[in-house]
């Protein structure tokens, strides 16, 4: 139990210390040493965990897509077809965790976050129909709206602009009318 506690402890320290490291430096260049000593953990307790900075990166993106999933799917369980709800809950998660996510987002974590923003947005995109990109048409329509939506999810969090979780969703269904676009993935789905 005292062990799970340090180990919970020393990943939080070190995710907190690579947040503070990328707010002014680039993944790639973002040493061990550096992180260690902006973390307060020393190197060894660092491999015991981790082989390169860019592996804590990567356990935060996988934190946050387990947590937007869980979401998603709650949402989607609780009032099946809430696709809308489900995108807004997401929105209130993300705006919730602005601070940090502004710094996922910037230049310095490299192409690291953004793929791992698109593939979240392609998994909830595959889960509200429940079938696979199985046709290129498909994949292209599925990684066409994962991006826009990330622009704009971005756009709003990293710019300041100052607008509710529920108008992002809003102008998100403007866009694209969220059960629109599920009935067009569906249209594809059966090509």
């Amino acid at each position: 139990m005292v062990n799970d506690r340090r180990v919970i402890l020393t990943k939080r320290l070190l995710r907190e210390g690579l947040l503070r490291c990328l707010k002014n430096t680039p993944i790639e260049k973002i040493t061990i040493h550096r992180l260690c000593e902006e973390s307060g953990v020393n190197r060894t307790t660092f491999y015991k965990h981790y082989q390169t900075p860019i592996q804590v990166l990567y356990e935060i993106t996988c934190e946050y897509a387990d947590q937007l999933q869980s979401i998603y799917e709650e949402c989607i369980k609780s009032t099946p077809g809430a696709y809308t709800r489900a995108a807004e809950a997401c929105c209130e998660y993300l705006y919730s965790k602005k601070a940090e996510i502004k710094v996922l987002f910037s230049e310095n974590t490299g192409m690291y976050i953004e793929k791992a923003a698109v593939d979240i947005m392609e998994w909830m995109i595959k889960a509200g129909s429940g079938r696979n990109a199985d046709t290129d048409e498909l994949r292209l329509f599925i990684c066409t709206g994962s991006m826009a939506i990330y622009g704009l999810i971005k756009c709003w969090l990293t710019e300041d602009i100052q607008r509710t979780p529920h108008d992002i969703v809003m102008i998100m269904d403007r866009y694209f009318g969220v059960n629109t676009y599920y009935s067009a993935f569906e249209e594809f789905s059966r090509k």
